[in-house]
């Protein structure tokens, strides 16, 4: 069932309507010590340095589990790829300061630098593989 937001999913999921919810671990840090919640496993393909005693969802009993959430600028793909290489490098260069990446430790994002190109491939990766599990789970859009 779609959620409007990760606080919505969680209040279902205290009002019994809901039997779980799968988020990002933005929207779930802060009900890290809410006992009327448990966080059952990360999704992604190691633990998290910001939940290191929680286990991966392959390590919870589904190998080869995993699904990152990604944060990330687009552009249209008109945009001359010196134009988008200078920008890529201004953010880089924005998301290592020291301030910058404190405020991203105190939600629990994970960020790390990547080119153009990189981060292309790694959207392509993604979208293939959501493919192969939309088709294999017989989905449509109605």
């Amino acid at each position: 069932m779609p959620m409007k937001s990760t606080g919505d999913a969680v209040n279902e999921v205290l009002a019994g309507r809901v039997q779980g919810v799968t988020s990002s671990l933005i929207g779930i840090t802060g009900y890290k010590a809410d006992p009327r919640i448990k966080i059952l496993a990360y999704t992604g393909e190691k633990r998290s340095k910001f939940m290191p005693d929680l286990p991966t969802v392959a390590e919870a009993g589904v190998p080869g589990y995993k699904f990152d959430s990604r944060i990330g600028v687009l552009a249209p793909s008109t945009m001359p790829k010196a134009e988008a290489e200078k920008l890529n490098a201004a953010i880089n260069k924005v998301m290592a300061e020291p301030a910058v990446q404190e405020r991203l430790n105190r939600l629990g994002v994970e960020s790390g630098a990547m080119s153009v190109d990189q981060f292309q491939q790694l959207l392509r990766a993604d979208y293939d593989a959501a493919g192969i599990l939309v088709k294999a789970s017989g989905a449509r859009i109605e």
